[in-house]
């Protein structure tokens, strides 16, 4: 299934959204500054027992599955369950 047929991030357990317009505004106050290129979560559900997070796609650069861009945006939701 395409991301778009996929349906937004599944909701963390008593979690709380958290757009991305409130995320990196708030990583940027503990130090934690990231340019648009970098700038992938398009939402994130934070609670006490988990989160979760919808990430923009990007297509993997040649020889590689995953492009980086997306294994740093998945530390960025990690880090929004420290906030």
């Amino acid at each position: 299934a395409s991301a778009d047929e996929a349906g937004p991030a599944p909701a963390a357990r008593d979690g709380e959204p958290l757009p991305a317009a409130a995320l990196y505004p708030l990583l940027a106050a503990r130090g934690l500054d990231y340019g648009p290129a970098l700038r992938r979560v398009k939402a994130a559900t934070v609670g006490r027992w988990g989160g979760a997070a919808e990430l923009e796609p990007l297509p993997p650069p040649t020889g590689l599955r995953l492009h980086p861009a997306l294994v740093d945006a998945a530390l960025h939701a990690a880090g929004a369950a420290l906030l």
